[in-house]
């Protein structure tokens, strides 16, 4: 993980678009480079925060089978499509674990019922999987909404800068693109997702694992992660920014709570 300290939100920007650029530039010198994995952020209003999923927050082990955790998930489904009017097509325990095995020969897990998952982890469900959004200013308004007394941080993830994808024997990264059907929040916010898993020889299971302990690798090829921290004084001039573009939390979140959410950031934290 590559940590920098930002003083202006010019510099911010003018750093994130020099990255890309540099990513861009160092592709097309290179024959054997067709693709550039897009560049994902993440914001956290402290700085000292991990890249923690709310499931390991839950749970103490950090670590939960990928069949155990899905099959729990699922569970109680009959009662959320009571409640909300809405279907999935699930998968039984015995299919999930199927698939499951069936990735374990080329150690990749593509998680089953995954449009469910990622509605539940947009309402608060303790996920595995952590979300990320393709717009910096939109992690910037997250790092920064609820930012008290410590520097808020924006994380920027490139899953593949070189088109290639290794298996170091450890855990490991996926990554959910933008094209899936899923809430509402997941447009307006521009919302991509990782989850990280490692195999368990043993047993051929899958556990989820933490990310951070990928990006202490430090690879070049892949995982490629920064770190920016900003200065709580900038929160003003950011929220202002991002406000007179239409980012706010009612244009994020489309709903009740989040129009009042907005209109208390107009008066206590806009000039």
């Amino acid at each position: 993980m590559i940590t920098e300290s930002i003083n202006t939100w010019e510099e911010f920007i003018d750093r994130v678009y020099q990255i890309k650029n540099d990513y861009e530039k160092r592709a097309s010198e290179r024959s054997n480079i067709e693709f550039v994995s897009p560049l994902i952020f993440r914001g956290q209003e402290n700085n000292k925060w991990k890249l923690e999923t709310t499931l390991e927050r839950k749970i103490s082990s950090k670590q939960m089978a990928v069949q155990d955790y899905i099959y729990l998930a699922t569970k109680h489904i009959k009662e959320i499509e009571s409640y909300s009017n809405k279907s999935w097509d699930i998968v039984d325990r015995h299919e999930i674990q199927s698939i499951i095995n069936s990735d374990f020969k080329a150690f990749l897990v593509n998680l089953p019922n995954i449009e469910y998952l990622l509605y539940l982890r947009h309402h608060g469900f303790p996920s595995p999987i952590l979300d990320w959004t393709e717009s910096v200013f939109i992690a910037s308004y997250f790092a920064f909404i609820d930012a008290k007394n410590e520097d808020p941080a924006v994380f920027m993830y490139i899953e593949m800068p070189d088109n290639i994808k290794h298996y170091h024997g450890g855990p490991f990264i996926s990554t959910i693109g933008p094209y899936i059907k899923t809430d509402i929040r997941h447009y307006t916010q521009k919302a991509q997702y990782t989850y990280c898993v490692i195999p368990n020889h043993s047993n051929k299971e899958f556990h989820f694992h933490p990310h951070e302990d990928v990006f202490e690798e430090e690879m070049e090829d892949q995982d490629v992660l920064y770190k920016f921290i900003l200065s709580i004084k900038l929160k003003e001039e950011v929220l202002s920014y991002l406000n007179l573009h239409n980012i706010s939390h009612y244009t994020l979140f489309q709903s009740e709570d989040a129009l009042i959410k907005s209109i208390e950031t107009k008066i206590f934290d806009l000039p």
